[in-house]
């Protein structure tokens, strides 16, 4: 939820707040979701440091996004790049939560923590009205390296 809702804001700073903007980063993001899924069920899951490495990586490439004024570049850019450069890192963090949900034997405990993460990162958004939209980047960054860290230290039983 972090994530998208900053593609939107970002994306609403260039073009204005349309309804053509939600629909785009919407768009966007269930694209990134499904590619991911269809990954790991195609193809054989990535080793988790790897698959960290690039979201971590990808965060810091929409950062940068931030940064670009579209209306001094070329259509392309504005119109294709931008929407999959600001949700680019959604589609590593749907490899990544795919990946442990394909290696963990609960379902549910998966499902209760990725559900539990995004209402955190829900709330977390608020923080954008201190410290400024690009502070979510950082913060996006924050909670996914601690849940690299976690990760394998909590257990969920199976009830």
């Amino acid at each position: 939820m972090l994530l998208e809702t900053k593609g939107i804001t970002e994306l609403a700073l260039n073009y204005g707040s349309t309804w053509y903007v939600n629909s785009i980063v919407t768009l966007f993001i269930m694209i990134m979701g499904f590619l991911a899924n269809l990954y790991i069920i195609k193809k054989k899951s990535p080793k988790r440091i790897y698959l960290y490495l690039l979201l971590f990586l990808s965060i810091l490439v929409s950062l940068g996004f931030t940064y670009i004024n579209i209306f001094g570049n070329s259509l392309l850019l504005a119109k294709i790049i931008m929407p999959i450069g600001l949700t680019l890192p959604l589609f590593f963090s749907g490899l990544a939560f795919s990946s442990e949900l394909e290696k963990s034997g609960n379902v549910g405990g998966a499902l209760y923590s990725n559900l539990l993460g995004a209402m955190f990162g829900g709330f977390l958004e608020y923080n954008s009205m201190y410290f400024g939209f690009r502070s979510l980047y950082l913060i996006a960054f924050a909670m996914y390296f601690f849940a690299f860290i976690l990760k394998g230290r909590l257990r969920f039983s199976g009830r």
